[in-house]
């Protein structure tokens, strides 16, 4: 048997991405990685897909948000059928 040292952040990123016991699709593994990848003063984008309501993708980038463990603002663009987001700033007094 072989053990090798790898570095933690590759366990906690599986963890993060394998958390619920569930495969999740390629297209989801993105968001993830793009709402992990966030910082504060950035803003991303995802565009509603034929056939899919602004409310579920807005629910898609939630539900990515939990997975990542990461607070997000999440709006719904109608007009341009699209969700925008960015890291939740919290105010400490």
């Amino acid at each position: 048997m072989r053990i090798e040292d790898i570095p933690l952040s590759e366990v906690q990123r599986l963890w993060e991405l394998n958390r619920g016991g569930r495969s999740r699709s390629p297209d989801t593994v993105r968001l993830i990685k793009g709402i992990s990848s966030l910082r504060p003063g950035k803003a991303l984008s995802m565009p509603v897909e034929d056939g899919q309501s602004i409310e579920s993708a807005k629910a898609r980038v939630e539900n990515a948000a939990k997975t990542a463990a990461v607070s997000l603002k999440v709006v719904a663009d109608r007009d341009n059928q699209r969700v925008l987001f960015e890291l939740l700033q919290t105010t400490s007094d």
